[in-house]
Order: C-alpha cells, then sequence, then structure tokens
C-alpha cells in the first residue's frame, strides 16, 4: 500500500487522466478519492459515476445532461461532464459502458467540449478523468469491448491493485481504519484488535478483497457483545464458501503478528501507514548497517526517495 499511495500522489499532482484497474473490491474509488484530494483540483467537486450500475440508454443523459423535450418526459438537466467542472470526474467500471457511449467520451476528451442530449449548443468542461476497469484493458480490446484509442488517451496514467490476499501487510491496518470508521454506528466501544482475531484475519484469502474485509469487519464489530479489542471475526456459518480459508494459510510468525498488530493500533489510516513505512525504513537501514544505497535496493527505492523518507520521520 505504501509503494501505491505514493504512486498515486505522484499522479495527482500531474493533471493527466489516469485509469485504474483491479478486481472487485480493492479500493479503486478509495484511490480515485486520493488522487482527487492531493491534486490542485482538490477544492472542486468530485463526482462518481458507476458505469455498470446504469442502464446504456441512461449512460449519456447522466453523463452529458438534457435539453427539454429531447425525449418523452427530458428536462433541462445538468450532467456530470457539467457538474464536475474544474474538479474530478470518477469513471467506475468503465469496461462496463457501451461501444457507442465510449465513442462520444472520445470526443469530449479531445475537444474538452460537448453537447447536451437534444442540444445544439457546445459546453466546454475542464473536468480531469479517472476512469477504474475491473477487467484487463487487454482484453476488453481484443474482445472489442474497449476502444484502444480511449484506452490510450484515459491511460496516460496507470495505477494498479493487486488484491487483498497479496498484500498482507494492509489487512490490519485496514481493519483498524474500518473499526475507527464504524466505532459509533455499533453498541459496544470496541477498540484495537486481538491477537486471536488478528491471525485470523491474516489467514483468510479475501477474494471480495477490501470491501470483503470492510463487511466482515463491521458485522465482527455489530456481534460482539462487550467493549474491549475486536475479539471474534464473524461471517455467515450457512455461506462458508463465501469467506474460504485460503489453500496456502499463512501461519504469522509471533513476533510479524504482534509487529503488524501494533501498527494497526494507533491512529487513521494515513498516520499507521506513515508509523509502518517508518518501520520498514528503519528495519532495512539496520539490516544493511546503515548502508543507504543497500538499504534503498531492499526497498525497492531510489536513494533520493530514501534519504528524503530518512529526513522526513527523522531516523
Amino acid at each position: 500500500m505504501l509503494a501505491l499511495i505514493e504512486k498515486g500522489k505522484g499522479l495527482a499532482v500531474n493533471d493527466i487522466p489516469v485509469v485504474i484497474v483491479g478486481e472487485t473490491g480493492t479500493g479503486k474509488e478509495l484511490f480515485a478519492r486520493l488522487i482527487h484530494r492531493c491534486s490542485k483540483r482538490a477544492k472542486k467537486p468530485f463526482i462518481a459515476l458507476n458505469c455498470g450500475a446504469l442502464p446504456p440508454t441512461l449512460i449519456e443523459s447522466t453523463l452529458f445532461g438534457t435539453v427539454k423535450g429531447a425525449f418523452t418526459g427530458a428536462e433541462n438537466s445538468q450532467g456530470y461532464l457539467e457538474l464536475a467542472d474544474g474538479g474530478t470526474l470518477f469513471l467506475d467500471e468503465l469496461n462496463a459502458m457501451p461501444i457507442e457511449m465510449q465513442s462520444k467520451l472520445l470526443r469530449f476528451l479531445q475537444d474538452k467540449s460537448f453537447r447536451k442530449l437534444g442540444g445544439n449548443h457546445e459546453i466546454h468542461s475542464n473536468v480531469r478523468i479517472v476512469a477504474a476497469m475491473n477487467e484487463s484493458p487487454t482484453q476488453l480490446i481484443k474482445q472489442n469491448r474497449m476502444r484502444a484509442d480511449l484506452f490510450y488517451r484515459l491511460g496516460v496514467g496507470m495505477l494498479a491493485l493487486p488484491p487483498l490476499a497479496s498484500r498482507p501487510e494492509d489487512i490490519l491496518l485496514l481493519s483498524r481504519y474500518f473499526i475507527d470508521k464504524y466505532r459509533d454506528d455499533v453498541e459496544h466501544d470496541i477498540q484495537g484488535i486481538s491477537e486471536k482475531a488478528c491471525s485470523i484475519l491474516l489467514k483468510r484469502s479475501w477474494p471480495g478483497n477490501v470491501r470483503m474485509l470492510e463487511n466482515t469487519i463491521v458485522r465482527s464489530m455489530i456481534m460482539q457483545e462487550r467493549d474491549g479489542p475486536l475479539e471474534n471475526i464473524a461471517y455467515d456459518e450457512e455461506c462458508p464458501e463465501l469467506f474460504p480459508e485460503s489453500s496456502t494459510a499463512r501461519e504469522v510468525p509471533a513476533e510479524q503478528l504482534h509487529t503488524l498488530e501494533s501498527f494497526a493500533s494507533n491512529g487513521d489510516l494515513v498516520s499507521q501507514v506513515a508509523q509502518f513505512e517508518q518501520h520498514l525504513i528503519t528495519r532495512a537501514l539496520n539490516h544493511a548497517n546503515g548502508n543507504v544505497a543497500e538499504a534503498a535496493k531492499k526497498l525497492g527505492l531510489s536513494r533520493t526517495t530514501l534519504h528524503y523518507k530518512i529526513k522526513k520521520y527523522a531516523i
């Protein structure tokens, strides 16, 4: 997550379109919001449109707006491109957008102007497009479900989100974040995560990714009957196939479990990630006997970046 957040921030400061690719539930909208929040457009609107949640006939009117009389019942209305002027428009599940609509979106990206459905007046909108897909762009293009020219126009910036199962260090950080997020919505005062609960969380495969983890944490909080750390991870016993154990369940060493749990106990998600980053840098420097070049190599960072982070955290 640390590297993904840094890459997201780097994309944010450059005012370019971005494509985020990842399985359903990996947190694509969270990263789209991060990009918006860290950009110069942060004080302008962030508007999200789920292309897979609308019938094809409604996507055009929702995106471009309508003029009264364009069709039966149509009224004058602003579309999302107009409403998001100056800000960011997040197009989720772009792969669900019909090909004919992709052509119209491409035309807008080329000219930065559009016409409302049934209208003749050209409207200009200075909006940044961040799009998300839950399928491989390459496969979509091969299957003629994605215009290659639209993808290349949008994919100036690319962010690929791996499944949660391949990011075990994020599981407890996110779990703690969800506990903080929903603490006021449950009966008991729940803070922190027990060692038993941590072990269970780290062993699961999470096929539904971050969204599945969030739902599991909320369910567990609701079912807990007393104050204190989250003690049990609750799931639907009648549908265990929804929460399968990983076929390669990890045995988490006690020392590593304690370290991960300690970073899932204090502060919001951003501060927890910063704490964990500082811990990783310190450990790498110790293993490299203070050799910055060697530590940078172990961490997959440039020496300049590592020097900046050492100064940032006063290590």
